[in-house]
């Protein structure tokens, strides 16, 4: 099985139902509230597993696509199907295509049951024997413990979060302001399982909700010692980095709001001009397919699109996104 058309990721790896859902909060505007509510459903029922029964696969060539094999049937439920040119084609199964960070807000302006249940089945996947070792799981598991904690008042569920926080703040202590990318975490027992490595700065860090879980784990708690991370970790982003500009916005919008610091806006700034002058669709129809094709340009542009609200709100530009009211007749 070839992995062609990989880089449509409709689903939820590049959080695509959470930015719709930006976006009409944003708007107000009812077009981006029904493809919220359409995405989260088609996340919920067809992307996530639901079975118990799912072949386990393994990467067998990387070049010129990655080309997957299948081996036994394993218990994958609550997890979630990365798309290819079919919903179930692609060879990556993980937890980062079913996570929580949008469910929970359709659940909550709804109330419908489904979604409840599908939240819960995803977060036995995540805290089962199987823990994530790495940011594109992590981000998963971390609002699974979020949306516990939010839907029941549970303590617990926090200080497994809390418990796995303690371990990346003294990380970053010893790695020049990082946190790390690889890592096991036993959430149940909250306690790590074996040494923690690497620097997260990359496209799972930024793109795949690990510092969207942050950010609303700080707003719910107010942890000054998270605050103090987060700034540490902006400064980090002030360097040239290999990982791109637009992965910036979340991190430098979270700079600037929490440090006040100028630099950072001023970075958000140069983003978003770096984006308008490279357009991520070609705008020639030659363009289109060969080597200039956008087949890459998909996810990032949606990663660009869920990381501008927060560059928007940064620099005070949110003026204009609300609809017109309405004359009284």
């Amino acid at each position: 099985m070839n992995d062609w058309g990989r880089w449509g990721w409709v689903n939820d790896e590049g959080l695509i139902t959470f930015w719709l859902a930006m976006q009409f909060f944003r708007t107000g505007r009812e077009d981006y509230l029904e493809a919220f509510a359409a995405m989260a459903r088609h996340v919920r029922d067809v992307d996530t597993v639901h079975t118990q029964s799912t072949p386990r696969s393994e990467i067998i060539a990387a070049e010129p696509y990655t080309e997957f094999r299948y081996t036994e049937y394993v218990n994958r439920r609550g997890t979630g199907h990365r798309h290819n040119v079919q919903h179930w084609g692609d060879g990556y199964v993980g937890t980062r295509v079913s996570i929580s960070i949008a469910q929970r807000l359709y659940y909550y302006l709804t109330g419908d049951g489904r979604t409840r249940d599908v939240i819960d089945e995803v977060y036995e996947s995540n805290v089962g024997p199987e823990h994530g070792k790495a940011i594109d799981s992590t981000s998963s598991i971390l609002y699974s413990l979020l949306t516990k904690w939010e839907l029941s008042g549970d303590e617990k569920y926090k200080d497994m979060f809390a418990a796995f926080l303690e371990v990346c703040y003294e990380y970053q202590e010893k790695s020049g302001g990082y946190f790390p990318s690889e890592f096991f975490f036993d959430y149940l027992n909250r306690k790590p399982l074996g040494e923690f490595d690497g620097k997260a700065e990359g496209t799972f860090y930024h793109y795949f909700g690990f510092l969207h879980a942050l950010l609303d784990y700080y707003e719910l708690t107010g942890d000054e010692r998270l605050k103090e991370a987060f700034i540490r970790l902006a400064e980090l982003s002030t360097e040239e980095r290999s990982y791109g500009r637009r992965r910036q916005f979340l991190l430098r919008s979270i700079g600037y709001r929490l440090s006040g610091d100028e630099k950072y806006r001023q970075l958000i700034l140069q983003n978003l001009q770096g984006i308008m002058d490279r357009p991520l669709v070609p705008r020639e129809r030659e363009d289109w397919i060969g080597p200039t094709a956008t087949a890459r340009a998909v996810s990032s542009m949606g990663f660009a699109i869920g990381g501008i609200p927060y560059a928007m709100e940064a620099i005070g530009s949110e003026e204009g996104t609300k609809p017109p009211e309405r004359k009284s007749e």
